[in-house]
């Protein structure tokens, strides 16, 4: 059962409050919103794998790159919204 709430942009369902957001603007916007969060998603999933990745490296390779292991594991304490060091 669904019950609007009087001159709200609410929804009552299953006794859980739902907003009803109207899409308002240009569809470009929505899109171009939509696009930058998918794109900070990705960021993020690709950040916390590359992390792992050097987490497995050998420490000659790290050598290698120019990197110390300690580097490596300050680098992937980090959560994975935050920017590093490379």
């Amino acid at each position: 059962m669904q019950q609007k709430l009087k001159n709200h942009n609410l929804i009552l369902t299953n006794n859980t409050v739902v907003a009803k957001i109207p899409l308002t603007g240009s569809l470009n916007l929505s899109r171009f919103k939509l696009s930058k969060m998918l794109k900070t998603l990705h960021d993020w999933i690709i950040r916390e794998q590359h992390r792992q990745y050097l987490l497995d490296l050998p420490d000659y390779l790290l050598d290698d790159i120019g990197l110390t292991r300690d580097q490596v594991v300050d680098e992937a304490r980090k959560s994975f919204w935050q920017k590093g060091i490379f």
